[in-house]
């Protein structure tokens, strides 16, 4: 099992906690650039899941439209920035399928650090806009396999 962690594109006025607050140009580029390489790398998803916050449904779409989920695509109030990501582990623990989650940080990063780590701390992973981090479970233990974002595909850092 795959679970691909994906934080939204830029917003407008990213300092405000509005719902309502969508993506800027820049932000729909960065998920697409994303999306087309995880496309390009046929990485397949079951089930993709995002926040409730119109910038994470949005940065969902993208994806959606590029990676075509086999199963479904919903939304999810425990996807917020200070959801508890214990919930998220205990969900896991009951699918088999590939799974991405569309969210915000600090929740991102905790749960990449609680997955991989058993910690759950909000400072150990940094994602940019539209990061994606792929983490694998194998014999029950989670490992990060790897972390891709727009300017790494842009060439702006090292991969």
């Amino acid at each position: 099992m795959y679970l691909y962690l994906v934080r939204h594109g830029e917003a407008v006025q990213a300092d405000t906690a509005d719902p309502s607050m969508a993506l800027t140009p820049k932000g729909i580029l960065g998920a697409e650039k994303v999306a087309a390489h995880l496309a390009s790398l046929n990485i397949k998803i079951d089930l993709l899941v995002h926040s409730t916050k119109a910038r994470a449904k949005q940065t969902a779409g993208i994806f959606a439209s590029r990676l075509h989920p086999s199963k479904a695509v919903s939304e999810n109030g425990d996807l917020g920035p200070h959801s508890d990501p214990l919930i998220w582990a205990g969900n896991l623990d009951l699918l088999n399928e590939n799974v991405m989650l569309v969210g915000h940080m600090p929740f991102m990063s905790r749960m990449v650090s609680l997955l991989s780590c058993g910690l759950g701390d909000e400072s150990a992973f940094a994602f940019d806009n539209a990061a994606v981090a792929c983490l694998g479970r194998d014999y029950g233990k989670w490992s990060l396999l790897w972390m891709i974002s727009p300017a790494v595909i842009r060439g702006e850092r090292q991969a």
